[in-house]
């Protein structure tokens, strides 16, 4: 299942999605504060809208030689298909320009 949704990240690339799961972003300190950080009204994809923005300033790479790993504490809580709809909504909100439609995320510890 990771190796899919990690697919999917590289894939929607080409097609100006930059897809994120936040584990894990390196950026210039001086970008990073010349854009404001993240958006703290944005409920879930924050880190989506950050790519989305921070593209307008240079390239965004995917680095393949170095593994993050990505809690499974979601999951196991939710259940794959819950979660991947959550993940596939804020996507097509990403696609169609819309908002989120997520006012809540609860953090899973």
């Amino acid at each position: 299942m990771h190796a899919l949704i990690n697919a999917s990240v590289r894939w929607a690339v080409p097609f100006g999605a930059f897809l994120a799961l936040g584990e894990c972003q390196i950026v210039r300190r001086s970008v990073f504060e010349a854009m404001g950080g993240y958006d703290g009204s944005i409920v879930l994809g924050e880190d989506r809208d950050f790519l989305q923005r921070l593209a307008r300033h240079g390239r965004i790479a995917y680095l393949r030689e170095t593994p993050v790993y990505h809690s499974a504490r979601r999951y196991k809580k939710l259940g794959y298909r819950r979660v991947l709809f959550a993940y596939f909504r804020e996507g097509l909100a990403l696609i169609s320009g819309r908002p989120s439609p997520f006012t809540e995320w609860t953090p899973v510890r």
